[in-house]
């Protein structure tokens, strides 16, 4: 049990678990990702992103990660060696397959 600080709803209090394990799982379990390893984080700037960005480099993996202008400055904050701006860095470039 912790305190919730006041400026957190009980609905974000809630939910910060189910953030951080889904991160935890999706790196640890399924990514089974290891030191020394290069791992890049769409969404770096959400819930589940956030916390995969801090759990990434307790791993000991290289972070990359994912988000917009606004965001850059935090996500590096948390730990990510890199950051791309989704707004900025990526061109669009044309689809060689057809649907």
């Amino acid at each position: 049990m912790f305190l919730k600080p006041d400026n957190v709803t009980y609905e974000q209090a809630a939910s910060s678990p189910v953030a951080a394990f889904t991160a935890l799982q999706g790196l640890r379990g399924k990514g089974k990702i290891k030191n020394g390893q290069r791992v890049l984080i769409n969404g770096a700037a959400g819930g589940v992103g956030t916390f995969a960005v801090q759990i990434a480099k307790s791993l000991g993996a290289a972070v990359t990660g994912v988000c917009s202008t606004k965001n850059v400055e935090m996500v590096r904050s948390i730990g990510a060696d890199h950051v791309i701006d989704y707004t900025r860095d990526c061109r669009p470039t044309r689809a060689t397959a057809t649907v």
